[in-house]
């Protein structure tokens, strides 16, 4: 019994002795974030403070931080002795970006608001992002938007993505209807080069009309003079409604 015990004491004390009194966490460095702030990340990781960077690299890993911060995807950890720890942050990437009044709140395709309106977290134009306008800004109260509003928003932005990927276009969403996901009474615009109106109505035969408009486009593209538009209308089932402009 006796021997037993100074084993496990033994044990127990190289235990503490590794993880506490060899190498301790002194300075934490973050590295490669850009929506995350680096303050709150280095107050969570400096709790850990005086264990062995080792013990926290190795055997704590970085799940505590993905837990706790829903922007990051991935954390690595890298170890600089005698007492240095980094961490190399991969954020979830950026799928849109919403205007309001505040500025733009970009969000993740699972729903997380990667950035709080007042920045743009350094977006740049090869992010390509979809532009949404006209949605309240009650949606961006939490850390990550609700599962109805996720899936409208879907239901949109990967169809026109899909048929558009490459096209300069905005999203006016403010006849977007939140009280359910299914399809209601939407009333969605699309707008090409930020600035010609699409008027694609309800969510109903949303594909249907896509491709109808890709179409027009494409024929419209091939027209050696065409005229200035002033607005496109798809609510009419299998149509495409055009006004040209009056000074065209």
């Amino acid at each position: 019994m006796g021997v037993l015990f100074l084993i496990m004491a033994l044990g127990y004390g190289g235990y503490r002795a590794f993880k506490y009194s060899m190498f301790p966490l002194k300075k934490v460095v973050i590295r490669d974030n850009n929506f995350q702030e680096d303050s709150p990340l280095i107050a969570e990781v400096s709790r850990h403070k005086g264990q062995n960077v080792m013990w926290l690299r190795w055997v704590t890993g970085s799940d505590f931080i993905l837990k706790k911060f829903p922007k990051i995807e991935k954390a690595d950890m890298d170890i600089t002795f005698p007492a240095t720890l980094t961490l190399h942050i991969t954020e979830k990437e950026p799928w849109l970006a919403f205007l309001g009044e505040t500025g733009s709140v970009v969000i993740a395709k699972d729903g997380t608001l990667l950035s709080d309106g007042a920045t743009d977290g350094g977006l740049t134009e090869k992010d390509n992002l979809l532009i949404i306008r006209g949605l309240p800004p009650a949606l961006f109260d939490h850390d990550q938007l609700s599962d109805v509003v996720l899936a409208k928003l879907r239901t949109i932005v990967d169809k026109v993505r899909y048929h558009f990927p490459d096209a300069a276009l905005q999203l006016d969403c403010t006849g977007l209807d939140f009280s359910s996901e299914f399809e209601g009474l939407d009333d969605v615009v699309l707008l090409r080069d930020d600035t010609l109106p699409v008027r694609l109505g309800s969510l109903v035969d949303l594909e249907k009309k896509l491709v109808l408009l890709k179409k027009f486009f494409w024929y419209y593209g091939k027209e050696i003079d065409p005229k200035p538009l002033e607005y496109i209308d798809m609510r009419a089932k299998g149509k495409v409604i055009v006004k040209y402009a009056e000074n065209g």
